[in-house]
């Protein structure tokens, strides 16, 4: 994922997911993928804490088993997450979000706790586990904020 400041408020954020799954959204798949363009907002509560909500444009992209061949479906739709994070030392940062994703006709909600750390100004690695109505899964992500 990639997070570009506007302001110390606001951020452009951009992230693609591909993933392997059994069902997507209540549909037979073999494979996803989502690519998401959005804006955070976020403000501290306090100096170590801020909240924050992003409002994402998601296109996602499957590719369905059929008995003959596969077929390749995609759908554009919204997600919509808030959260907090909290600062526990100078490197390392714990999230707690829920989020809603509306795609293919479908909204799913699902929720997340995430560490993460950072070793570079810009860079940062995530360990995440998301529970969802579909599906429970682990998270592995390297993030860039400019």
């Amino acid at each position: 994922s990639l997070s570009l400041d506007i302001n110390p408020n606001l951020a452009f954020t951009l992230s693609v997911i591909s993933t392997t799954f059994k069902t997507f959204q209540g549909i037979e798949v073999d494979n996803t993928k989502m690519s998401d363009l959005g804006i955070t907002a976020h403000t501290d509560i306090t100096p170590k804490t801020d909240i924050f909500a992003n409002l994402s444009v998601t296109k996602a992209e499957i590719t369905v088993p059929d008995s003959s061949s596969s077929d390749n479906d995609k759908d554009y739709g919204s997600i919509f997450s808030i959260g907090l994070r909290h600062m526990m030392t100078k490197g390392f940062e714990l999230e707690l979000g829920a989020s809603n994703t509306e795609v293919f006709d479908t909204t799913t909600f699902e929720y997340n706790l995430d560490a993460r750390v950072y070793f570079r100004k810009v860079f940062s690695l995530g360990f995440g586990y998301i529970s969802s109505d579909n599906a429970d899964s682990l998270l592995l992500n390297i993030r860039m904020d400019v």
